[in-house]
């Protein structure tokens, strides 16, 4: 079972991963790597806005742009006039084609509607064949609204740094590629898992390597534009002083487990591991041998993890247990588990000196985003966009209303 930990990173981000990529990187590393294994609970994935708030496109995005993506140039013919009749032996593009436009790129509404009902397709694929209640749908209709929202900010930010992009002379060598590449693949399971997950987003190999080359173009020339930064001890120490709720651990367990993808014969199975290990035989190796979850290579270790992150079934019983039990079957809805606890660790609060780092790079990329969103904002203040796509009014309550002076 994979899960999620903050990674040490770069100053400034990678803004040009692929989408796919990271919902995929997202997904396998909250779980064991299939829907049908225990999941840990993805709370700790962190975004930061890429695009400042312009009062023209809308709040802040959230995420990361898709660079690579096709676009078109302009056409140069003028918008047809709805008023006026049709010739039908000539082909007439609609006056609403364009969705978005930046300078000579393109994305139409048939590629923008195409992006966001996939968007929408991986949420309702996450609901889980849920019932469509009315409450539901409203809730959908909302979501896709915000989705629309973001989308747009994306795409015009995808834009601009594809064209920022262009226009540089900026080199990409092919072993820069293969180390980013190894970085992102390194990320799975196994390579195997990246590749089917390319395959179900419809990404060749080919197209992910030169969309990471753009990534390794832009993070050259972000390296330039955000430039050193820096945070002294004092300042890291002052955050920790403000920020102490930041810096308490909750208390966790290491563990091993055992899974047996629930079906027909699951709890023979199960029955069956359990009298081998009540047996004496290693837990390890019963776990390498039969465990259906990818923890299993490693004789089923998930590391330590806290209460909230796994199903609630599996953490009652894993927090329930002393270091070197071993559990009775366990039910959840991707099987059944046979758990073994290795380590407690009871809560605390994070020493100074155990977070030092982290907080000089938090307070760095936080700076490193503000020279971004700055740059961004240059770069459209020179460009020209036109967006085209009708948006939803804001949910009641998302703005405070105006108040009178008194």
């Amino acid at each position: 079972m994979q899960r999620t930990s903050k990674q040490a990173g770069r100053a400034w981000q990678k803004p040009l991963l692929m989408v796919a990529i990271v919902f995929a990187i997202s997904a396998v590393l909250s779980a064991c790597g299939t829907d049908e294994t225990p999941v840990a609970r993805h709370d700790d994935a962190e975004t930061e806005a890429v695009w400042p708030d312009n009062g023209d496109l809308g709040p802040p995005v959230t995420g990361v742009p898709t660079i690579g993506a096709e676009t078109e140039p302009a056409d140069p013919s003028p918008p047809t006039d709805p008023t006026q009749p049709v010739d039908p032996t000539q082909p007439v593009e609609p006056a609403d084609g364009v969705a978005v436009q930046v300078n000579d790129a393109v994305v139409t509404h048939a590629d923008f509607e195409r992006e966001l009902q996939e968007q929408m397709g991986r949420l309702e694929q996450q609901l889980g064949g849920a019932e469509l209640t009315p409450e539901l749908q409203q809730r959908l209709a909302l979501i896709r609204g915000q989705m629309k929202q973001q989308l747009v900010e994306h795409t015009v930010a995808r834009l601009l740094l594809e064209d920022y992009i262009t226009r540089s002379s900026v080199e990409a060598s092919e072993e820069e590629v293969d180390e980013h590449w190894e970085e992102i693949v390194a990320q799975f399971p196994d390579p195997q898992m990246f590749e089917q997950m390319l395959q179900q987003e419809g990404v060749t190999v080919a197209e992910a390597r030169e969309q990471i080359a753009q990534q390794v173009k832009l993070e050259k020339l972000m390296a330039d534009e955000v430039g050193e930064v820096e945070v002294t001890d004092e300042e890291a120490q002052a955050y920790y002083d403000m920020q102490p709720e930041q810096f308490s651990q909750p208390a966790q367990v290491r563990a091993r487990h055992i899974l047996v993808e629930a079906g027909e014969g699951a709890e023979e199975a199960i029955q069956a591991l359990h009298e081998q290990i009540e047996a004496g035989e290693d837990f390890e190796a019963l776990a390498r041998e039969n465990s259906a979850c990818p923890s299993g290579k490693q004789g089923g270790d998930l590391g330590f993890f806290g209460e909230d992150q796994m199903v609630e079934p599996f953490a009652r019983q894993a927090f329930a247990m002393e270091p070197g039990e071993v559990s009775p079957p366990v039910q959840t809805q991707f099987g059944y588990h046979i758990i073994k606890l290795e380590e407690r660790r009871d809560a605390k609060q994070a020493d100074y000196a155990e977070v030092e780092e982290d907080i000089k790079q938090q307070l760095e990329q936080q700076r490193a985003q503000v020279k971004q969103n700055e740059f961004l904002e240059r770069l459209r203040e020179e460009a020209e966009i036109t967006v085209n796509v009708e948006l939803p009014p804001p949910p009641p309550g998302m703005f405070p209303e105006p108040q009178g002076l008194n």
